[in-house]
């Protein structure tokens, strides 16, 4: 399997994954040859933009446990990692049980993975149903929302690329 990406390539051949990047590779070893998992995994890659300068990793590893909360209504959440720590990738945890609001971002892509519950994305005024170990790419720019449905309490993970800034983020009607 090839995808071309614009000046990115990725391959994924006998559980092992290749990004190519102009002129370097990146390797990753994909733990299971689920298409969900290789499309995280290709989600993860689209962090790696030439045009942001990146300062070194504060650290390597975050937990959830030392996580940051924060939340309105419907919505629990955690910020895993910040701008502070990586101004290329921000992380966040989300239990929803309610909407989160129709918003857009000028400044980073969101790839969502659902780990349980089950759930509706509105993005760009296109809806789509998600269920456990689905991923959603929300474009920079793009109007979203999502909500819980049928009762259950929607857990997502949360990558922003290039990390989350909220001055970039917009509310929409």
């Amino acid at each position: 399997m090839l995808k071309s990406l614009m000046k990115y390539s990725f391959t994924l051949k006998n559980n092992a994954a290749k990004l190519t990047l102009q002129n370097s590779s990146i390797f990753l070893r994909i733990w299971s040859a689920k298409k969900t998992v290789s499309c995280l995994a290709w989600g993860f890659f689209l962090a790696l933009r030439p045009a942001v300068k990146y300062a070194k990793l504060k650290q390597m590893k975050y937990s959830l446990s030392n996580a940051t909360e924060f939340g309105w209504s419907g919505i629990k959440a955690k910020a895993i990692s910040s701008k502070d720590d990586f101004p290329g990738a921000s992380a966040a945890y989300f239990e929803v049980t309610g909407s989160h609001g129709r918003v857009k971002t000028e400044c980073s892509d969101r790839i969502y993975l659902v780990l349980e519950g089950t759930g509706e994305f509105d993005v760009d005024g296109k809806i789509v149903s998600v269920i456990k170990d689905d991923v959603v790419i929300v474009p920079k720019n793009t109007p979203y929302d999502y909500k819980a449905t049928d009762g259950t309490t929607l857990k997502l993970y949360l990558v922003h690329t290039p990390a989350y800034d909220k001055k970039f983020e917009k509310k929409v009607d």
